[in-house]
């Protein structure tokens, strides 16, 4: 009997761009704190959320990552492009001034 493996979904370089509707993230409501300051009362606004976990920092990576790769990708198809276009150019100048 084979065991069967769970089959990978194929990640595009679009869903790196989309962020993942699986888990919504847990966020904290913000908190007004009471404090006192120099001549009366005042309030402090405080944010609980934490931006740096580490699933956010991952889809961080991977974003920037493709980023990366589609702008190496780019460079290399526009010299990719000119080599060929050169080397069209060339092969039509031996052909028609050799003969």
């Amino acid at each position: 009997m084979f065991l069967s493996h769970p089959e990978k979904k194929k990640v595009s370089l679009a869903d790196l761009f989309r962020p993942k509707r699986s888990r919504p993230p847990v966020r904290k409501s913000p908190q007004l704190k009471q404090v006192e300051v120099a001549g009366g009362v005042g309030y402090h606004f405080i944010n609980d959320f934490q931006r740096d976990t580490q699933d956010s920092h991952e889809e961080l990576l991977k974003t920037w990552n493709a980023v990366y790769c589609a702008l190496v990708l780019e460079e290399f198809l526009k010299e990719l492009s000119a080599l060929s276009l050169e080397h069209s150019l060339l092969t039509f100048d031996e052909v028609h001034i050799g003969s």
